[in-house]
């Protein structure tokens, strides 16, 4: 939730003085954004429950061969490559905003998030609670769901609605962004 909320700073969204409230309140930002995703929930109108952590958690156990974190995210894509038998990769932090905030700012956001991703943070300790990596048991087959879900404050069917695009209609989705600018 921190990075979108400075990402959308940065892209001219909102000020560093709008509260994370005010933003979920409007359907810009979401609560428990990541259970939302994986519990495939995206009407942001639906505060997070239970049952969506439970889904998440299914989603992890059966749609995913393999599981990590951001700040793991070397370690994962080492075992993605051992797996895979892909070349060794060079990559760059294409999409990371630049955007600080003040640190008593910082300080409230981060007090303001938690309140807003309970859940987020129980499915984090628990992916966590599995080491750097998680890899589901051997000869798993993901089902990997056939839709991608966009979150953007920008771009969506409706406010407090989260697009969700079929995987063979993001070239020309992601074409007709760009092209928008």
């Amino acid at each position: 939730m921190l990075s979108q909320y400075r990402f959308g700073i940065e892209r001219g969204g909102w000020t560093a003085e709008t509260p994370l409230s005010s933003l979920v309140a409007d359907g810009q930002l979401a609560d428990d954004l990541q259970v939302r995703i994986l519990a495939d929930a995206g009407d942001v109108s639906e505060m997070c429950a239970e049952g969506m952590l439970s889904r998440a958690m299914d989603a992890l156990e059966n749609d995913y061969a393999v599981v990590g974190t951001s700040e793991d995210f070397d370690d994962f894509l080492a075992v993605m490559i051992a797996m895979s038998g892909w070349p060794d990769v060079i990559y760059e932090n294409h999409q990371v905003g630049q955007t600080r905030l003040e640190s008593d700012v910082a300080s409230e956001r981060r007090v303001e998030a938690e309140k807003f991703n309970r859940l987020d943070q129980r499915l984090y300790d628990a992916v966590r609670a599995r080491g750097p990596v998680w890899v589901n048991a051997d000869g798993h087959n993901p089902s990997r769901s056939a839709n991608i879900m966009v979150i953007s404050p920008n771009i969506g069917p409706a406010p407090g609605q989260l697009l969700v695009l079929r995987q063979s209609d993001l070239p020309a989705f992601s074409r007709d962004v760009q092209a928008e600018g």
